[in-house]
């Protein structure tokens, strides 16, 4: 339990602040601990930091693929908006470990940032071949004309990653037609029209 609360602490003070200014004494306080204690659970700041951003990514990848029954059901366009959709629903309830994704990602610790990359690029690796998946049947069942996977799956990772620019600048309602009007886009891109 006391390791939960420590992780739970770090995403919130490394998203906060930043891996640099974060303090283990921070994190130590925000759970009613005295800092050599998280040394009972962790190795050193930067094994806390690693497992921290670790559990956010995958955590963000559960929720996002995460589908009820009634998904497999859905025609690729409705799979495709759903996933968009859980990303932005993550970002809006999930403020501090969207702080710690969008630090980690564009100000990674240097000696950490090969770490990060290569725990992002695999968890992308899984998302793609979800989204792979998705945009399969859409050939198959007619609504995706017949293109390369890649150049749609690059686009759509595109469109993910402006989500979290676009949080950074706007508040909720804005940033809903932000995104509505760039699904619209990307959608009328990949749509079969005959």
């Amino acid at each position: 339990m006391t390791k939960n609360k420590i992780k739970k602490a770090a995403i919130k003070e490394f998203g906060e602040k930043g891996y640099e200014k974060a303090t283990l004494k921070s994190i130590a306080a925000y759970v009613g601990i005295k800092a050599p204690s998280i040394y009972a659970f962790f190795d050193n700041k930067d094994d806390l930091y690693i497992i921290a951003f670790q559990e956010v990514l995958d955590s963000h990848l559960k929720n996002v693929t995460n589908m009820d029954d009634k998904f497999e059901k859905k025609c690729a366009k409705d799979q495709l908006y759903s996933v968009l959709q859980k990303a932005c629903d993550y970002h809006l309830h999930f403020e501090s470990e969207t702080k710690l994704l969008n630090r980690a990602m564009l100000f990674p610790p240097p000696s950490l940032e090969k770490q990060i990359h290569t725990s992002f690029f695999e968890e992308e690796g899984f998302l793609s071949q979800f989204l792979i998946n998705i945009f399969k049947k859409g050939m198959e069942e007619g609504s995706i004309k017949e293109q390369e996977i890649d150049a749609m799956l690059k686009a759509y990772f595109c469109l993910l990653d402006g989500i979290y620019l676009q949080l950074l600048y706007y508040s909720p309602p804005e940033f809903k037609k932000r995104i509505d009007a760039s699904w619209n886009y990307f959608w009328l891109g990949i749509k079969n029209n005959e």
